[in-house]
């Protein structure tokens, strides 16, 4: 039988002492073997939950970021609406505080219009005191025209049976709108 264990006496010693513990090669070769997988295994184990408490973490800075993207997108697109609104008010105020314009620089932009209406005849609803104004001037023979109390002065409404045009202040205030809009979707149509 192997001897597991090995006791040294040094008689010139005068301490009791514990023995010191001798392994035979065989038995340390396997009590190395065993630490060391013991430590591999230890190793990878703490790799492993290290990585799953990484992602984990990762995961909730990416959710935060997440929220404060959504929260930082949804202040601008209220702002942008905001001074959207407050442009419109404004630009309201502005227009609806502009002296009518002159009957014939109306007639003018009436015939305008005209020109890419195909057609005949063509209903211009006026205001009654701007009909007044252009009185017996020279139009376009397709052009009737109508006094309508409902159209603000310098404004007019052309209508034919395929299409109309809307020379108001508030048709120039909704391109407006239209074109600002259309110049701030992205690809998808998603505000940016």
């Amino acid at each position: 039988m192997a001897e597991l264990l090995h006791l040294e006496v040094d008689e010139h010693v005068r301490t009791l002492a514990a023995p010191k513990a001798v392994l035979d090669p065989a038995t340390a070769a396997v009590v190395a073997q065993a630490a060391d997988a013991a430590h591999a295994r230890g190793y990878a184990e703490g790799i492993a939950e290290g990585r799953i408490a990484a992602s984990a973490a990762a995961a909730q800075i990416v959710a935060r970021l997440d929220e404060v993207l959504g929260e930082l997108l949804a202040q601008r697109a209220a702002a942008r609406e905001a001074d959207i609104g407050l442009a419109a008010r404004l630009a309201a105020d502005v227009l609806g505080a502009t002296p009518p314009v002159d009957a014939l620089a109306l007639l003018d932009r009436v015939h305008e219009a005209a020109t890419v209406l195909d057609d005949d005849p063509l209903e211009v609803r006026l205001n009654p005191a701007d009909l007044a104004a252009i009185g017996s001037a020279p139009h376009d023979r397709r052009l009737q025209l109508l006094a309508d109390p409902a159209v603000a002065p310098g404004e007019a409404v052309l209508g034919g049976a395929w299409g109309g045009a809307a020379l108001t202040r508030a048709a120039m205030l909704d391109a407006a709108i239209a074109l600002h809009d259309a110049g701030h979707t992205g690809p998808a149509g998603d505000r940016t």
